[in-house]
């Protein structure tokens, strides 16, 4: 993909078990508690318990994640930029 250019940015929640998000440009960090995305509006903090991606695909910028959903939260600073992703140190 080249850039965030083009993509669009959504947030579906059914149920406060399944999240599907698109206008993902990377996904930071994640565990059972949280995982941290950079979309193309922004930072987005999902908080819950038993969190699980269940598929994600950055080339068209889509992630669905499975558990139960406490917040989702918008932040202004780019939390991991320095270090870079988890997927992108595994696929270098």
């Amino acid at each position: 993909m080249d850039g965030k250019a083009g993509l669009k940015h959504s947030i579906s929640i059914k149920e406060r078990s399944r999240v599907a998000i698109t206008g993902v440009v990377d996904v930071f960090s994640f565990d059972e508690i949280q995982v941290d995305v950079d979309t193309v509006q922004g930072m987005l903090l999902i908080g819950g318990e038993g969190l699980h991606i269940t598929r994600l695909d950055l080339d068209k910028g889509d992630l669905e994640l499975d558990g139960t959903i406490h917040n989702i939260n918008y932040h202004d600073n780019d939390i991991g930029k320095p270090g870079g992703s988890v997927f992108s140190k595994l696929f270098k």
